[in-house]
This record gives C-alpha cells, structure tokens and sequence, in this order.
C-alpha cells in the first residue's frame, strides 16, 4: 500500500497539472482574442479607403504633426491689411514673395497651420498671415490713383509694399502694353513694354502691378497681362 507521503505527492503532481492545464488554455484565450481584435483592425484599416474614408485618425495624426489644420470646406475672406497682404511659398516671414493681395481683395482659404492662412487669389496661392484676413467683406481698395499736379505725372511713383522677383505674368496685348510713372491713366507713359513679354510683379495698387522692364521700372494695367504659363 502506498504511504502518506505518497499519496501527498501525487495530489500535488496533480494540482500541479491541472494548473498548468488551466494557465494554458487562459494563454490560448488569451492568444485567440488578441488574433481576432488585430484582425479586426487590419481589415478596418485596409476597407476604409475604399469606403471613401480615412484609415483611423491617420489624417488628424498628420495634421498634428505639421501643424496644418485642411479645413473642411474652401472659405471666403477678405484682405484687412490697409497695404494689402504679401502670398508668399511657404508659411513664415523667410517665404519667398510670391504676389502682393489687395485690401478688401477676396481670396479662398483652404488651410492654416498656425497664425498663417494658406489662400488662393486672382489665380495665385500662396501663404499670408492670417491676422490680415476678415470675413467680413469690406470695401475693396481704389483701382487707380491720379497725380496731383501735372508735375507729377511725370514722377514715378513707389509702391507702399515692394517684394523682389514675385509673379511672373505674361503681357496679353497686341499693340503692346504702356509702362507709366504712377497706377492710373493719367501718369506719363514711360516706353511699350511687347506683346508676349515676360515681366515679374514687384508692387501692387489696385488693377496696376509695379514692374521692371529693361532696366526701367513703372507701372502696367492687370487687365492686359495673365499668369506665366
């Protein structure tokens, strides 16, 4: 017959196996559910771009990582700046000058990334400080001005806001395009710029963009130039 100690022994190899029985089947539940839940997401993951969705949060996570808020539908604003708003390629005042927006000019907000406002106006996009925008319209700037005296019009006139190499337009004008001293009609005409001639913006005041051509600066009427193709 088999002793006290034994007979200990073998109930304690058993409960001994019964509870590693027990952890491995809590293990193999474990496993199971973990393999279902990540399947889960995988298929999640991979379905919603096809259901015309982003996979989870992956467009919030990118937008808090660069800052850059994509609004959900394009806005319209008004420039509020008296000497109208700088567009320039990147957000930040070390952006290159790209295009000077008029006071009361309307333009399309498609995103901000902090306090700059990424804007489309007149056919150029660009960044401006978004401080200077307002939704509310406001009444847009003069589109010419007029020498004061007839010694004037003879005077070139500076623009308020200068940028360096900004826009490139294309004249649009068979006879050619005048250059005058000021942005108006009645500013001294300076030479013709040609035809098809390739200036770059440097000023901006209503409908007249400052510009140089051959050497000489002046001003041109906006509505006989279009963008650089």
């Amino acid at each position: 017959p088999e002793s006290k100690t034994e007979r200990r022994a073998e109930r304690k190899a058993e409960r001994k196996a019964r509870g590693k029985r027990r952890l491995r089947a809590f293990v193999s539940i474990i496993a199971a559910i973990l393999f279902v839940v990540a399947a889960f997401i995988a298929v999640m993951h991979f379905a919603k771009p096809y259901l015309g969705e982003e996979p989870w949060g992956e467009e919030d996570q990118t937008a808090q990582e660069d800052g850059t808020d994509q609004l959900q539908e394009v806005k319209t604003m008004y420039v509020s700046a008296e000497d109208g708003v700088v567009l320039r390629s990147s957000p930040g005042e070390n952006g290159e000058s790209i295009h000077i927006v008029n006071y009361g000019q309307e333009v399309k907000v498609e995103k901000t990334e902090n306090d700059w406002a990424y804007v489309t106006a007149e056919g150029v996009s660009g960044w401006c400080s978004a401080g200077d925008l307002t939704e509310d319209k406001i009444e847009a700037a003069k589109k010419e001005s007029a020498p004061s005296s007839d010694d004037d019009k003879g005077k070139l006139v500076e623009p308020s806001v200068r940028i360096e190499n900004g826009q490139h337009w294309t004249v649009d004008s068979d006879g050619g395009l005048n250059l005058r001293c000021g942005p108006g009609q009645d500013y001294d005409i300076l030479l013709v710029v040609p035809d098809k001639t390739e200036v770059a913006e440097e000023g901006r005041n209503g409908d007249w963009i400052y510009v140089k051509y051959e050497g000489q600066y002046g001003w041109i009427n906006s509505g006989y130039i279009k963008p650089k193709a």
